[in-house]
């Protein structure tokens, strides 16, 4: 015994020890996540601080040449100017002269084709360009990490910052071939906005790099392009960090990384830099911005950088995090065990509680939601209908002689008839509509936003399901429905009298159909009809549900005035079997909860059942009558015996 129990602490430790490090493991894998997000917000940052300054600077270069150009230009030409000399051996000019000067350190040199302009407008652009060059200059000290500043201007020229000699790199006309000028051109920005270039290749031999280009207009005349370039390995620079970094532009093509992602030759797209499948792939192109997220073999965190189409997204291997976080977790082992005992009961505990939440709205026999579930949803479905004024319909269907299926083949098949009802319904019904079981063989069909004409073209189509279904031991068998749409301002237990009387009609008018509340031509040939009261019900859920199948019975029977002897005495027979088998699970339940007048009631059950055999009798000889068999159930069964013996044991069932 003493070993036994000391098998069991010893158990007990165990988990102890393993709920710790599960709980220390997880505190610093999401602290190492954490982490990894933050370093993902300050390299944000410093990017984006970056590239806004730079956006501006091209902005505020663009507003000055506008004004330029506005303002009428300069009255005396630039002093850098007159150092533009003209070739006439190529046609083009330049300012190579200043090569070999302290010059050179200063401005940019400016190259272009054929002559240069000897006065007017074009003459006054090439004033304006060359007095960007104290601009050039002073952000270019301010952000040295810029590779080039230029304007190209629409009339053949450009001027590129800092100094390169012509015999490195001058204008041709196949720049404005070149993303940086055609992407801000009228045809490609009629907008005239600042744009981003892809990816591409540096004529002037600087590798690859992008380029932020905004187009400079005079009126509605398109003058040239100012652009600001930044090398790939520049930005490189920027994103040095522990984790593996990369910045995208829209079609995830890497722009820049701390690793080796792409080379001169080419740009590298990001899934095939990380390596991973295109299911990883779609996870990051569908990953949320600014949380952290599983792609992959990685984590990776995504956000986008201001004022540019780039993306920024860092990757980890979940192996490493995974890892690193049980490296961490090894010291912590002994600590904090009554902590450790204390959650791993309360996970356990908030666990135990959903599943039996769970379990209590869940018809266990055909998986349906049940009547619990309908008493916390209706009021809710009632009152969205009201706020919103949508529709709400309901429809109540009922297996047709369900009891014969029971009798004739036992309660196994029976229960293998009413999953399958729920199978075959649930499958003619929408997602939206909801299911709901009752009791016995009597379900419900919540229909939200569903008007009357809607909802009865449902019900008959799930009427149809199960007439076409057949069950391979009972055969075929039907169901009656009865169909209603709430009306405004109205209860649920006013739907529910009438989606009852609309069952009703269903029943006496044939059974096997689909039937409206009150729908004309289809009111039962009879006056009288028992409703069932919430009264009646003891709580206990196989007698309230038997109570209401004698009630269903006893409305089938009142609407049997002129049919023949042979079906009342049929009925007569169903009647007593429905009776005997109420009594026995009755009297068998009240044992079971320790009813002291048990005895006493299952002495009047054995008089109820003699009346009706009495009644069978006397068939034999006499012609039977509905109201012979009206008085039993309204007076004999409801009257004084529900509503004077049964309703003494009510209080077992309601404590």
């Amino acid at each position: 015994m003493v070993k036994e129990l000391t098998k069991i602490k010893l158990v007990g430790v165990a988990v102890f020890i393993a709920a710790l490090i599960l709980v220390a493991f997880f505190g610093y894998y999401h602290g190492l996540l954490d982490d990894f997000s933050d370093t993902g917000r300050v390299l944000q940052t410093g990017l984006s601080n970056r590239i806004t300054t730079s956006t501006c600077f091209v902005k505020s270069m663009t507003t000055y040449g506008e004004k330029f150009f506005k303002n009428g230009g300069m009255v005396n030409d630039s002093e850098y100017l007159r150092m533009l000399k003209y070739d006439s051996a190529t046609d083009s000019y330049s300012m190579d002269g200043l090569q070999g000067t302290t010059y050179v350190k200063l401005i940019g040199n400016l190259t272009g084709t054929g002559t240069i302009p000897p006065s007017g407008i074009d003459r006054q652009e090439i004033n304006m360009a060359l007095s960007l060059n104290d601009y050039f200059a002073q952000f270019s000290k301010r952000l040295p990490e810029i590779e080039w500043i230029y304007y190209t201007s629409e009339k053949g020229f450009i001027i590129m910052y800092p100094w390169i000699s012509s015999a490195d790199f001058k204008y041709t006309d196949e720049l404005k071939d070149v993303a940086f000028y055609s992407a801000a051109t009228p045809e490609n920005d009629p907008s005239r906005k600042l744009v981003w270039t892809p990816v591409y290749v540096d004529a002037a031999g600087k590798g690859l790099m992008v380029t932020v280009s905004n187009p400079v207009y005079y009126g509605n005349k398109f003058k040239g392009v100012l652009s600001l370039d930044f090398t790939t390995d520049v930005i490189s620079q920027f994103l040095q960090c522990d984790y593996d970094s990369y910045l995208v532009d829209e079609s995830y093509s890497v722009v820049a990384a701390d690793v080796s992602a792409q080379t001169n030759a080419g740009v590298s797209k990001i899934n095939e830099v990380m390596g991973i499948t295109d299911a990883g792939f779609l996870e990051l192109e569908d990953a949320e911005n600014d949380v952290t997220h599983p792609a992959g073999s990685y984590m990776i965190y995504k956000t986008c950088i201001s004022d540019s189409p780039f993306t920024l997204v860092m990757a980890v291997s979940k192996a490493k995090v995974f890892w690193t976080a049980v490296y961490y977790t090894l010291p912590e082992i002994l600590i904090g065990v009554l902590l450790l005992v204390t959650f791993f009961v309360i996970i356990n505990l908030r666990k135990a509680k959903e599943k039996l939440r769970d379990a209590t709205l869940i018809d266990p026999l055909t998986g349906l939601k049940n009547r619990r579930y309908l008493d916390i949803v209706i009021e809710e479905e009632i009152s969205r209908s009201e706020r919103f004024r949508q529709s709400l319909s309901i429809a109540s269907l009922d297996l047709d002689h369900f009891k014969r299926v029971n009798d004739t083949w036992g309660h196994q098949v029976g229960d293998e008839v009413l999953r399958l009802t729920a199978k075959t319904v649930k499958s003619a019904i929408r997602q939206t509509d909801v299911m709901i079981r009752l009791g016995g063989e009597e379900f419900l069909i919540l229909m939200p936003q569903t008007d009357i004409e809607a909802a009865f073209a449902i019900a008959e189509r799930a009427r149809r399901a199960i007439e076409e279904t057949s069950h391979p031991t009972a055969g075929k068998f039907t169901a009656s429905f009865g169909v209603i749409e709430r009306l405004a301002g109205e209860t649920y237990n006013n739907m529910f009298k009438r989606v009852d009387e609309a069952l009703y009609v269903a029943k006496a008018s044939g059974r096997n159909c689909v039937k409206r509340y009150r729908e004309t031509g289809d009111a039962p040939p009879v006056t009288v009809k028992m409703e069932w009261s919430r009264a009646w019900e003891c709580g206990e859920a196989t007698i309230d549900r038997q109570h209401r199948e004698i009630i269903v019975l006893g409305n089938e029977i009142i609407g049997m005035t002129s049919a023949p002897q042979e079906r009342l005495i049929q009925e007569l027979d169903i009647l007593i079997s429905l009776f005997e088998e109420h009594f026995d699970d009755e009297e068998r339940i009240l044992r079971q909860v320790g009813y002291t007048e048990i005895e006493r009631h299952a002495q009047i059950h054995r008089e109820l059942v003699g009346r009706l055999t009495d009644i069978k009798e006397t068939s034999k000889t006499e012609e039977l009558k509905v109201s012979t068999l009206v008085s039993f159930i309204i007076n004999d069964a409801i009257v004084g015996h529900l509503l004077e013996e049964d309703i003494k044991f009510f209080s077992y069932f309601k404590k």
